[in-house]
């Protein structure tokens, strides 16, 4: 994809906007600390053909998309296409299917997936030679192989809220702006990721402490935690999403599956704290790994036991990632400790 690249640079948010990371009572009120975490070798393309970036998943993804059709790639669900059909045609990107069944074979792999065609579900068998899934942390392909993760579970449970506020965008802009804000008040606790200030497009994360608080306490008083974080009330808010998750700090005991046939790469195979970034980085390392060697075998130029390499080689990185980032995690609860507000004391007080 060439140029992808620099189109993420051009269109990421200066990194004046993104490059510190800022301690707060409030958005508004007293900073208790800011670091900046860029370096100068951040962006001399010694270690790397390109430099860091701050762009959102879902942007690169379209981003993806567009260089895709520009290829020739046909990207849709099953216009013109029989709903029995079993045969995905190249370059052909087939979206909103959800794999339910997976049957491998010597030769190859039947995946039975469910999608939804004139407003009703419909299923259908798909044959692929190998079936790699990226499908994320609650990867539907690792659990029908009964792949099992090991690591540590629940290092904490969190609900997110995805925003927009162009008013606090601009606010941040023009008086504290940066990438995570860590706020800490008698009344409300959470980090904010500003996606990009230009657009107002923020993501909360707040600490979630079932079976003591319910999704539906936050979902009825969501504006007032967002108003007491950022210290006043915003005129603009628009809450696009709430959900929970839980954050942990696992690696699958295999990525490689039924013969070399069935693959596991991105947050299926590893799932980490998202402090230092490391998921989507060792995802995109992951799928770099693996689509050549696949190349290589589908050509016939290598054997089907050439991809075990890349368990070796992508399963130790992925390891070492994951004690990075519970290393960082870590690190960065010693400031809400300092503060009297330590996370391992609620979380010890839920599993007792």
């Amino acid at each position: 994809m060439d140029g992808l690249a620099e189109e993420v640079l051009r269109s990421q948010p200066p990194v004046e906007f993104w490059q510190k990371f800022i301690y707060c009572t409030s958005l508004t009120g007293p900073i208790l600390g800011s670091v900046d975490h860029m370096r100068s070798e951040d962006f001399d393309h010694v270690v790397s053909p390109v430099c860091v970036a701050h762009f959102s998943q879902y942007k690169l993804i379209r981003l993806m998309c567009e260089q895709l059709k520009e290829l020739g790639f046909h990207i849709g669900s099953n216009e013109g296409r029989r709903m029995h059909d079993d045969i995905v045609s190249e370059g052909q990107l087939q979206m909103g299917h959800e794999c339910i069944a997976i049957q491998p074979s010597n030769d190859f792999v039947t995946v039975k997936a469910s999608f939804h065609e004139e407003g009703k579900s419909t299923q259908k068998n798909i044959q692929c030679q190998f079936l790699v899934g990226t499908d994320g942390a609650g990867s539907t392909v690792r659990k029908l192989m009964g792949i099992n993760m090991k690591g540590e579970k629940d290092l904490q449970k969190l609900i997110s809220v995805h925003f927009m506020s162009h008013e606090l965008g601009q606010y941040l802009i023009n008086e504290r702006p940066g990438m995570l804000f860590f706020i800490f008040n008698e009344k409300a606790i959470g980090v904010l990721v500003a996606h990009d200030l230009r657009q107002g497009e923020f993501v909360l994360q707040i600490p979630f402490y079932p079976p003591h608080q319910r999704l539906e306490d936050f979902s009825s008083k969501i504006f007032e935690i967002i108003y007491e974080l950022v210290g006043q009330e915003l005129s603009d808010i628009n809450v696009v999403d709430i959900k929970p998750w839980v954050m942990h700090a696992e690696v699958a005991e295999n990525f490689l599956s039924c013969g070399n046939r069935v693959i596991l790469a991105g947050d299926a195979a590893h799932r980490f704290p998202p402090a230092g970034g490391f998921g989507m980085n060792t995802g995109i390392q992951d799928a770099h790994n693996i689509a050549w060697k696949l190349a290589l075998v589908c050509k016939g130029i290598a054997p089907a036991s050439f991809l075990s390499t890349y368990e070796v080689e992508r399963r130790q990185i992925a390891s070492f990632n994951t004690s990075l980032s519970v290393q960082n995690f870590k690190a960065a609860m010693r400031v809400p400790a300092a503060l009297g507000l330590d996370p391992t004391i609620a979380n010890a007080d839920l599993r007792n």
